[in-house]
């Protein structure tokens, strides 16, 4: 979900992958019904492909660190550019997110407590890794904390001339993933546990950056692939709804789901399905990931002032939460375009 991880592989700005847009618009969206559920087998479902979403973003991350004409210099040289850009984007992430708990806190009389729980040592070691913000209401910041050691991780193994080597340990590094997923996810575990950067992060990035490597020995054809997808859909729904034994197993389905999009999307770059999505993905991803988890308090708040009956409140506060946090990450999204353009046109003219 970084924008480190744009479509610049792809092609030019002019040139952009219409088709992993719109997927990633798609990705993004859904990760928000991972964190404000409907009720029963839908906000099972929803929460499923919420997942799927984080580990497409984690693919594409992966992907476009592969590279065959770039040196190891080059190449250690943009992955330390994009952990520097995406540090900055988290440390303003994480202020965003303290002070929004420091006001919430404020208005229930509870700064205090929360100035004193701030004097743990272990929040913060707690916060690097495996990335639980939790005490900064900044829960969905495990995704960047994860990205930024996976990043790191990179660049050791390119750094020491690694990179024609690393697919090997693509194997255990998938199974310590799925693994991971199911077993949090059938014991009820502290999901930090499968999500970080080890069991997460590096994993599928390693995924996505073979995809880039081995994209030309993929010789199935493209209706094979939309096949496969949607088989593999149909094995996440029903495993998610029905966890076959009291087991949580689509984390099998789930990964490989996410694999086959990203390369049917490689195969279709040419594709606009639609331009609404395709903007979502393309400029409003990262801002509406980091801001959709501080927008459930205040919708619930809302709900509960409105008196809202259930199960109407069930069935509309996923809706709320996503059309706020999206008005809100196009308004982001818009903002640093402008000021990213201008930028450009100042160096242009100097």
């Amino acid at each position: 979900m970084t924008k480190a991880t744009g479509n610049k592989v792809f092609g030019t700005e002019n040139e952009r992958n219409g088709s992993l847009d719109f997927w990633k618009g798609i990705a993004a969206l859904s990760i928000c019904f991972c964190h404000i559920r409907f009720p029963g087998y839908a906000g099972a479902v929803m929460a499923a492909f919420g997942t799927c979403g984080v580990a497409f973003f984690f693919l594409i991350s992966g992907y476009a660190l592969y590279d065959p004409g770039a040196d190891k210099n080059t190449i250690c040289g943009r992955i330390l550019k994009r952990f520097k850009r995406n540090l900055i984007i988290t440390l303003i992430a994480v202020l965003v997110c303290f002070i929004y708990t420091l006001v919430d806190r404020m208005m229930y009389g509870d700064v205090g407590g929360f100035i004193e729980s701030l004097k743990d040592p272990v929040i913060y070691i707690q916060m690097l890794f495996p990335g639980d913000f939790g005490i900064i209401s900044g829960q969905p910041l495990w995704f960047m904390a994860a990205l930024l050691f996976a990043y790191l991780i990179f660049w050791l193994l390119f750094f020491f001339g690694l990179k024609d080597k690393i697919h090997y340990l693509l194997l255990p590094c998938a199974l310590l993933c799925i693994a991971g997923d199911i077993t949090v996810s059938t014991l009820g575990l502290n999901y930090h546990l499968c999500s970080n950067a080890l069991a997460a992060a590096f994993p599928l990035m390693l995924l996505g950056f073979s995809i880039n490597r081995f994209k030309d020995r993929i010789k199935l054809k493209d209706l094979t692939l939309i096949l496969t997808a949607c088989a593999l859909a149909l094995a996440v729904i029903l495993t998610a709804c029905l966890r076959p034994g009291g087991v949580d197993i689509s984390p099998l389905f789930k990964m490989p789901f996410s694999a086959v999009m990203l390369v049917i999307c490689i195969r279709q770059k040419d594709r606009h399905p639609s331009r609404f999505f395709e903007r979502i993905g393309r400029q409003d991803a990262l801002y509406f990931y980091l801001v959709h988890d501080l927008v459930i308090d205040p919708v619930i708040r809302l709900y509960l002032i409105l008196a809202v009956p259930s199960p109407f409140f069930e069935w509309t506060m996923p809706f709320a939460v996503l059309i706020i946090a999206l008005i809100i990450a196009e308004l982001i999204g818009t903002a640093v375009s402008i000021v990213t353009a201008g930028s450009r046109s100042s160096k242009q003219s100097a």
